[in-house]
Formats: C-alpha cells, structure tokens, sequence
C-alpha cells in the first residue's frame, strides 16, 4: 500500500529529534540501512538528518555483510538497525577489532529483541568503544515511523521504549473499541501527529486503518497486540495476525508459544506458524541454535517439547519443530513469514522416547 505523507507529519516527526535526549552535534554520520521507499527509510534516515544538520550515508544494498563492513568502514555516529542486523554484528569475525567509539546512537527496531539478544548487542557494544547501549523503538511507516523509543537512564527490559513527544499510545480491545487498563493486551493504538493522510487511493483500506474514538481522536491501528504499563513503557508481544484456529474453533497465538521455547537458553531465535491439516490449523516451530548449544538437535527438542506440554494448553504444543538456518528476511530487513509459512517439509517431532519426522 502507498502511503501518503503531509509536510505536518514529516516536520512533527524531525522536531521530536530537535531535543536535548537526542545526542547529535552538526555533522555526525547517520548509517542509512532502512530502504528509502519505506517512509521510515525516508523521513526518519535521511530527511530528518539532513534537517538538522546530520550527514546521512546511503547504503543501497540492505544486507548483514553490508550493516557490518559499513560499521567497520563509516564509524557512524548513529545508525538504526534491525534486531537481526545487531546479531550479525555481535558475532561478526570481521568487526572483532571494530572501533566503534564513534557511536552515540546504536538503534533498534523492526523486530522484536528478547532480552537476551540485547544483552549480547550491548556487551558487543561496550567491548568495542561504544558509551551507549542499544536504544529500543517502535514505530510504523504509517505513522511516521517513530511512536516510542527508550533512552542509556530510561529504559525497561522487554519494552519498546517510552511513547516520543507529542504521541499517545494505549491497547484497545479488538471487539469492542473499549481502550484496555494498564498491563491488559489488546491491540496497540496511535494517536500521532506524524501520522499519514491516507492510503494512496485506497480510501477503504485508510477507512480501516483509522479508528475515532468517542471523543473525536483519530487513533491509527497498528495490528500489534501489546500492552502499556503504569510507567508508561510500551511492550509489543506480537501481531495479531499473528494467530492459528485450534480443532476447537479457538484462536490461539504464535507469540505466546513461541515465548514459551525463547524461555530455553538454548534457542536463540524461534518462529511459530499455525498450518493447516484437515479443517484446523496446529502450530509448528521454526527454532535457530545458540552457536553455545552442547546438546544434539534431538536432545534439545525433546527438553523444548516437554516443557511445552507442561506450560502450554493442548492446542498450543507444537506438533512439529524444525531446527533453522538464519530466516529469511525482506528488502525490508524483516523476516518473511510468507516463506516461512510455505515450508511443511523437514518437521520432527518426539515420540515413544525416539524422534519421528514428519512432513505436513
């Protein structure tokens, strides 16, 4: 979908960044990884460096090779980098004698960071010069592309940061409108001046994405189920797409399976995905290694299988798991669900103190 801009929202979205939290002097070096057909590529990555006096480097290939040798080559002082490019970089050979001193502003967004990976990106961080930690955001192209974001003294594990000045930000429920108290899920809404007009002509696709509340504010749905505490910090926990039905007729989320198998050490990246068989959908478990893992693939899916049915209900244990490569990923740098959810070859499953494969 096309996104229409307004001079309103783009000039909302740089005059966030004319702060005294946000540590810039004329001339630093802003790494432009995100594609400037995004509007968070375009506005956030070029107009607003360039805006406020920022040199904004364009890197035309979105890769992990290239986040890594741009890093080694550019030293920038600020880059905004998906959760996936981080990793790269902490494990990267060829930046083990990176000096990355230079950099104030290391920035994360996109993709969901469990804690353990930010431990991990932060201490790759401090053993190469860097003073800052990894900064968390959240934020859409929709809206700007910034809606939260934390800061080195304000920050909470496991949350996206603190709504940025000027927006607003509560969970809805999704059937009834009704905005959700504090830690109660629901579907997480904007209010943004930084928001778009529209939908390029797609005023039924603008329709839906638009929700005005009884007072008149115009809330923009971002399709992500999270909740906001009472100090304020947004946590995203999935999207709410993101779902299967159960043999019951029940929706089930992958992001509450997939917290389950992220809670062994074991794992360090998993993504679950109802398929369908017969009339329902079962979840199976797409699961990447720690390169630290000791156990063999077997071993380790039997531990991750037992603790599901200890935690999980019925229709929430995998019938499946398959142990990954990297995912693939979008121009975007996100990872590609579509392809994921193609795949229904390669599954194993414990059975009778064996493993068995199968094949959806």
């Amino acid at each position: 979908k096309g996104i229409v801009l307004t001079n309103d929202g783009i000039n909302a979205t740089v005059a966030h960044y004319l702060s005294p939290d946000f540590p810039y002097e004329r001339g630093d070096r802003f790494l432009q990884m995100i594609p400037v057909w995004f509007s968070t590529g375009l506005v956030l990555s070029v107009l607003m460096p360039l805006c406020i006096g920022i040199t904004s480097i364009l890197e035309p290939v979105f890769s992990k090779e290239n986040f890594a040798k741009d890093l080694k080559k550019y030293k920038p002082n600020m880059i905004l980098g998906t959760t996936s490019l981080w990793n790269y970089a902490a494990q990267c050979q060829e930046l083990k004698n990176c000096d990355l001193s230079a950099m104030k502003y290391p920035i994360t967004g996109g993709e969901q960071i469990l804690a353990k990976s930010e431990k991990t990106i932060n201490e790759f961080l401090k053993s190469h010069g860097c003073k800052s930690v990894l900064l968390k955001g959240y934020g859409m192209c929709e809206l700007g592309s910034t809606v939260s974001t934390d800061s080195s003294s304000i920050r909470s594990t496991g949350s996206t940061g603190f709504p940025i000045k000027g927006v607003t930000v509560a969970a809805f429920d999704i059937d009834t409108n009704k905005e959700q108290k504090y830690l109660e899920r629901g579907e997480i809404r904007v209010d943004s001046p930084a928001r778009m007009k529209e939908y390029y002509k797609n005023p039924e696709a603008t329709d839906e994405y638009f929700f005005k509340d009884e007072k008149g504010t115009l809330w923009g749905c971002t399709g992500d189920i999270g909740y906001v505490d009472e100090d304020g910090f947004i946590y995203i926990l999935g999207r709410a797409s993101d779902t299967f039905l159960n043999k019951n007729g029940d929706k089930e989320y992958c992001f509450d399976i997939e917290a389950e198998i992220m809670k062994n050490d074991n794992v360090a990246q998993c993504e679950v995905v109802g398929l369908r068989v017969a009339n329902y959908d079962v979840p199976v478990a797409h699961i990447i290694l720690e390169k630290t893992c000791t156990l063999t693939e077997n071993q380790l899916i039997a531990k991750i299988h037992e603790q599901c049915k200890k935690s999980l209900s019925e229709f929430s244990v995998p019938v499946g798991y398959k142990i990954c490569e990297p995912f693939p990923v979008k121009p975007s740098g996100k990872r590609d669900m579509e392809l994921i959810k193609q795949d229904r070859k390669g599954f194993v499953i414990p059975k009778n103190n064996g493993i068995e494969k199968i094949n959806f």
